[in-house]
């Protein structure tokens, strides 16, 4: 199958340029190139294209407007902005409507990395509905007490930006949309930021009012998830996995950069359980029956969806650009660690996940870890079987 890639500019000097970079991707992905909205959305309407990059600023309909229209009529397209505007409006315009910010210039590695980070996501979800429904998300759902507690925050004549950033960091879909702006290009930051207060920081209280009071970047839950889900338990739970994961890195010694990024995998583990609910509020009530009913609830996700809620998650997190060490730890938190255990983030995070469960009395996390005593690592686990005890991080 052909993997095609639209590029949309008003600049001729600007096509031309795309067109020279991505000739060594010639056999791998065909290009189009368009000089206006219209003409995008009239190649659109006779090809089906992979990936949208559009400029911000152009005559007539304008590239947030563009990519408002494609996510309506081709949900599944990925959306990228390629601009050189750095304006908030600017930004905020196109945060709802675009998985990527690219800044111009825009090398050529950049711009080929970005379309190969496209493909290695599209063979995540091999089911096509699925993977529609997720590059169409345009708002994140938020928890409403922790929504109310922000929206209160930000209308305080005192309001704090160290508030904000702890308020924020209690709500994985706020925490994933913050670091999937603040470590775009329209940043260009030196280093990746991976914590939530530190994006809140980076984005002040003038961005951050514009984003979630007036840009419609932020949804609630409805009632009838927080009934049937409850995402504050799932969040809660989350939390223990991303507390105990950077434990345990620290505890080998494992760097910063690894711990922090165990701890934001963590935390992120379980969103795609809270998109599915969101977006198929019924079917996954159907799915939670079965899985009270002793069915493993990936498998009961895969029998209803195609994918289960690791996959929707990576994938979610993917198409905004977190750290690829990060997006595979979601992609597999559900598996348990594979002998003899290597240090890594997705190692710590399955690792960390097997003690809540086991803590939490769960019969086949028991099992693994009886197997796991029996192996290689047995010294090792007895060492973070210990620290989680003794810390109450488990």
């Amino acid at each position: 199958m052909t993997n095609r890639a639209l590029f949309v500019d008003d600049e001729p000097n600007v096509l031309d340029g795309i067109r020279r970079m991505l000739r060594p991707l010639r056999e791998s992905w065909e290009c189009e190139f368009a000089p206006g909205a219209r003409e995008a959305l009239s190649l659109l309407e006779v090809k089906l294209f992979d990936v949208v990059v559009t400029d911000m600023r152009m005559p007539g309909m304008d590239g947030a407007q563009l990519l408002a229209e494609i996510c309506r009529r081709w949900p599944g397209v990925i959306r990228i902005v390629l601009s050189g505007q750095s304006e908030h409006e600017a930004v905020v315009r196109a945060v709802g409507t675009s998985h990527r910010y690219l800044a111009k210039p825009c090398d050529a590695d950049s711009l080929r990395q970005t379309l190969e980070q496209a493909l290695v996501l599209k063979s995540l979800i091999q089911n096509e509905n699925v993977r529609k429904l997720v590059t169409s998300l345009r708002t994140v759902p938020t928890l409403p007490k922790v929504y109310e507690q922000l929206v209160a925050e930000l209308q305080s004549p005192e309001c704090s930006i160290q508030r904000i950033g702890s308020i924020v960091s209690a709500d994985a879909g706020l925490v994933a949309r913050l670091l999937q702006l603040v470590n775009s290009a329209y940043f260009g930051l030196p280093r990746r930021v991976t914590s939530a207060a530190q994006a809140a920081n980076l984005l002040g209280l003038g961005l951050l009012r514009s984003l979630v009071l007036a840009g419609g970047v932020f949804g609630q839950f409805g009632a009838d998830v927080m009934k049937q889900l409850n995402p504050e338990r799932v969040w809660d739970r989350s939390t223990r996995v991303a507390s105990l994961a950077r434990l345990l890195g620290q505890h080998e010694q494992c760097g910063k950069d690894l711990c922090e990024d165990a701890f934001l995998a963590g935390m992120m583990q379980d969103i795609g359980q809270l998109v599915m609910a969101h977006s198929w509020p019924d079917a996954y009530h159907e799915v939670l029956a079965l899985a009270k009913a002793g069915t493993p609830l990936n498998s009961a996700e895969r029998e209803a969806f195609g994918a289960d809620h690791a996959e929707v998650g990576a994938y979610l997190l993917g198409l905004w650009n977190l750290p690829a060490p990060v997006i595979e730890a979601v992609a597999f938190h559900i598996r348990y660690p594979a002998t003899p255990m290597r240090l890594d983030v997705s190692t710590l995070v399955q690792a960390a996940n097997l003690l809540v469960s086991a803590a939490d009395n769960d019969p086949a996390a028991n099992q693994a870890v009886a197997l796991l005593a029996a192996g290689p690592d047995a010294e090792r686990l007895a060492r973070w079987q210990n620290l989680a005890k003794t810390t109450g991080a488990a």
